[in-house]
Parts: structure tokens; sequence; C-alpha cells
């Protein structure tokens, strides 16, 4: 099964624990080596097989309902990323 390096565009995180619940949303719904990161409003992971876009859009909304805060976690836009470690420079 094919591997997938993915940057998730994510506005509405503020905060660490933010990022937190961000990552954990995001394994929970089959997400590996999850970093989230407020400042840049992104989360950069692995993920196997098919990207479920809505899925996942889906599992970062969820995340937001448990912020004591109410945060508002919005997933923008998800792209594929090349796979670093197998690209070789021309």
């Amino acid at each position: 099964m094919a591997s997938n390096n993915v940057r998730m565009k994510i506005k509405g995180m503020t905060c660490q624990s933010c990022e937190a619940r961000v990552a954990r949303a995001l394994e929970a719904a089959g997400a590996h080596r999850v970093i989230a990161d407020h400042r840049r409003e992104e989360a950069v992971f692995r993920i196997e097989g098919e990207i479920d876009e809505a899925k996942l859009a889906s599992a970062v909304r969820e995340a937001s309902s448990y912020s004591h805060s109410f945060h508002d976690y919005r997933p923008e836009a998800i792209e594929a990323l090349q796979d670093e470690t197998q690209h070789t420079p021309d």
C-alpha cells in the first residue's frame, strides 16, 4: 500500500493545546507522524493509501468541538507532498 506525505492547511489553531488536539484527531483518522503547527497554520503527516480529504477534514472540525476555549478549526486545503526520501537530485 502506498504511503503519502500530506500537508493540511488549518485555520483557527492558536496554541500548543490546539496542535495536540488536531494531531490526536488526525491520528484517530488514520494519519501517522503528525506535526501540527499553529504558527504555520498547518499539519504535516503521513497517510497510508488513498487520501480521504472528507474524513481528515471532518476529524479536524470535530476536534474543535472539544476545545474548552471554543476554537473553530477550519481545514482549508490538503496537498500531497513529494516524498523527499525517494527523490534523486538531477
